[in-house]
């Protein structure tokens, strides 16, 4: 039954205000540069956290790339020269 209400989807890489220029810097290549370049596959990539102490970057790779034997390639030479 619908209530009236619109759920608004979670935006994993949406800035907030409390975000360090780091993070917001992460969340921003993820969103403009990394995610359009791994739909171009049938995937997606989801931010997870970002660690500023050691610099690790913790994403998930879903869609047609979850399985795929080059996401390991992807990650390498695409998503991690480009963080």
């Amino acid at each position: 039954m619908f209530t009236g209400e619109l759920v608004k989807p979670v935006d994993d890489c949406e800035i907030l205000d409390t975000d360090s220029e780091a993070l917001s810097l992460v969340k921003e290549i993820i969103k403009t540069r990394v995610r359009p370049f791994v739909k171009e596959d049938g995937g997606d990539i989801s931010f997870i956290e970002f660690n500023e102490e050691t610099g690790m970057v913790l994403v998930e790779l879903k869609g047609s790339c979850a399985g795929c034997p080059s996401s390991a390639v992807t990650l390498k030479n695409g998503i991690e020269k480009m963080l």
